[in-house]
């Protein structure tokens, strides 16, 4: 060749080259030398980089999956449902569709507690009943509960009551219906 080694060459001529040092190095040498010369020295600290690397990617994906998760809350709305002769009409300064629970059912008030449990039994919950209204077959208490995180069963508690356990197909669909006879 009648051009100066490396600076006019092309990419091919340069693997060719390359190639053939290769060849005489093997040729003057035992293979073993060879092999462990073309294998790239170890880099400083990538083993320890690779498992900082690992860690950080596993907290970001924790981190996801818990947002995600918290961000699947749901909002548990529905009734107290008191029937029968345990209701009487509220006085009339809170006007003529409302009502009160009596008797043994007087714990059934505006303002009692809503408890809202998961499937552990964990309070994850709490809300109030609303005002009495008049309704087909007694005096409604409505409620909401808002913020629950996901679960395949809840447990709600209304004052003193027993808990009543709903399903989370129940909640999405505000199909809460508690009744007191």
């Amino acid at each position: 060749m009648d051009r100066p080694a490396w600076e006019p060459m092309t990419q091919q001529e340069r693997d060719e080259w390359a190639r053939f040092r290769m060849w005489q190095r093997y040729r003057h040498s035992d293979r073993h030398a060879v092999a462990v010369s073309q294998t790239p020295p170890e880099m400083p600290g990538t083993s320890k980089a690779r498992r900082i690397l690992l860690g950080v990617s596993t907290l970001l994906l924790v981190v996801t999956g818990a947002v995600a998760l918290s961000a699947a809350e749901s909002t548990m709305t529905g009734r107290m449902t008191v029937v029968g002769d345990a209701t009487a009409p509220a006085s009339a300064e809170h006007g003529g569709d409302r009502c009160v629970a009596q008797g043994r059912h007087h714990d059934i008030a505006e303002g009692a507690a809503v408890v809202v449990r998961n499937a552990g039994g964990v309070v994850v919950g709490v809300g109030g009943l609303q005002a009495g209204r008049s309704g087909s077959g007694g005096c409604d208490f409505p409620f909401t509960v808002a913020g629950l995180p996901c679960s395949e069963r809840y447990s709600v508690q209304i004052g003193t009551r027993d808990r009543v356990s709903v399903t989370a197909a129940e909640v999405r669909n505000d199909e809460i219906r508690l009744g007191a006879n």
